[in-house]
């Protein structure tokens, strides 16, 4: 490599440049804060908006297949009218009930992941 710590990319390396010549923003905010423009901590921060998202996710999906069984005993004499679906009414009723358990089991599954303690190997105590 040509000048430079070795293990530094291209991209480091210039930002080292900047922050050594003063060049385009202030020393001060870039040196007080060592996560500022870090890939490790947008990664930390994306990692934490995403969990968030799942858990809400997963909120969402156990109340929709709650939803989707208390709905099946409303929607089904409906169905049930149509002369087409009269002779299938049983499996449209299993296949909704099914549809209603994948989303519980979703939606527990990702709620139960997002509190769940990562698994830690005893200390050497």
């Amino acid at each position: 490599m040509q000048g430079g710590s070795p293990n530094l990319d291209g991209v480091a390396r210039r930002r080292a440049r900047r922050i050594d010549s003063g060049a385009g923003f202030a020393l001060g905010s870039v040196l007080d804060d060592p996560c500022a423009g870090t890939l490790f901590c947008a990664r930390q921060e994306m990692k934490n908006h995403n969990a968030t998202f799942q858990l809400v996710w997963g909120i969402a999906l156990l109340a929709a297949g709650i939803g989707v069984f208390f709905r099946i005993p409303q929607v089904m004499p409906r169905i049930e009218e149509i002369e087409s679906f009269a002779a299938i009414a049983g499996f449209i009723r299993f296949c909704f009930y099914v549809m209603g358990v994948i989303l519980v089991g979703g939606g527990v599954r990702k709620i139960h992941r997002h509190y769940r303690r990562p698994h830690r190997a005893p200390s050497p105590d």
